[in-house]
């Protein structure tokens, strides 16, 4: 199992050492064990990890909520969660797939008079939606699409 110090998980998910101290701190990374010289060694995955919160918070998301996220991932059995994750990545498709089919209408009503207005509180909804829906991708290990909806 690779494991690696602070330092060198740090390196290796483009973070700063303080941002490794500070999410193991806040129980968003836990080390896997530690050397002989008593320094936390962390999973290869830890690095995975970091970049998550990192695009998490990107999204706006507080560190209280990706905790809440983390957490519930890690309370869901192996099994479990590779079906939760098939139903989930399915559901996201779909979703992204309806949200396509709407592009044409919602073009059409940006372009009217009336929808002026329209637009003032659409673009803000739909932007969180994809942003929900892109951390949604992420967590479950797909791709974002790319190109905008608006």
């Amino acid at each position: 199992m690779t494991c690696y110090r602070i330092g060198e998980l740090a390196r290796e998910a483009g973070v700063s050492r303080r941002t490794v101290d500070y999410y193991t701190r806040l129980g968003l990374l836990e080390p896997a064990c530690r050397s002989e010289g008593n320094y936390r060694l962390y999973p290869a995955e830890a690095a995975e990890r970091l970049r998550l919160i990192q695009e998490m918070k990107r999204q706006h998301y507080t560190l209280e909520e990706i905790g809440a996220v983390l957490a519930a991932a890690r309370q869901v059995e192996t099994g479990d969660m590779v079906r939760h994750v098939l139903e989930l990545k399915q559901t996201l498709d779909a979703a992204l797939n309806r949200a396509s089919a709407l592009q044409p209408a919602l073009c059409r009503l940006r372009r009217a008079p009336e929808g002026q207005a329209l637009d003032t509180w659409l673009r803000p909804l739909v932007t969180q939606g994809l942003s929900l829906a892109q951390v949604l991708l992420l967590l479950v290990g797909g791709e974002p699409p790319s190109g905008s909806y608006l």
